[in-house]
């Protein structure tokens, strides 16, 4: 079971809380926050009683997905082709949408890849076993370069997949 709910305070942030049950039906509530409409990070004060799966952590990441996709204007298919590695470096809308992912996750500073927000959020979602696995791909890839922040997502994104296909995803 998945439930999301969007709350909206006068004020910014806008929070999100992702209720999940496991198949143990222990419930966890995961909660980002929506610094604002271009930011998405993890709230580190929740009750989180279990790591993630990565299946899991998808699912929780199709609210990413649904502000980037119609944001980019990138199509189903580059996504699907992109998640079996095949990275189209002419097509600025797949680029576009991965530096949306990034900047939704605050993981790019001044042109560059921060990997200690990369990896403060992802050991906290993750166990620790894929977690590592994941973050020595990132780490592999922190030199990654790009005119802007589209090219810099999408010359990490092709690095991190060709790193680690097994464990490549986007949301």
């Amino acid at each position: 079971m998945f439930l999301s709910e969007r709350v909206k305070s006068n004020s910014k942030p806008l929070s999100l809380r992702i209720l999940h049950t496991f198949s143990d039906s222990s419930p966890i509530l995961i909660q980002y926050c929506l610094a604002d409409s271009s930011s998405l990070f993890y709230q580190e004060n929740c009750c989180l009683q279990k790591y993630m799966t990565q299946a899991q952590m998808k699912q929780a990441m199709k609210t990413v997905r649904n502000v980037c996709l119609p944001k980019s204007g990138v199509s189903k298919d580059a996504l699907a082709k992109m998640l079996t590695g095949e990275f189209d470096a002419e097509d600025r809308k797949l680029k576009c949408y991965l530096g949306c992912v990034l900047g939704m996750m605050q993981a790019v500073k001044n042109n560059k890849v921060s990997l200690n927000m990369i990896r403060n959020q992802v050991t906290k979602m993750l166990a620790p076993d894929v977690s590592k696995k994941i973050m020595a791909a990132f780490e592999s890839c922190e030199g990654s370069t790009g005119e802007d922040n589209c090219d810099l997502a999408f010359n990490f994104a092709k690095c991190v997949y060709d790193a680690d296909p097994e464990n490549f995803f986007v949301p």
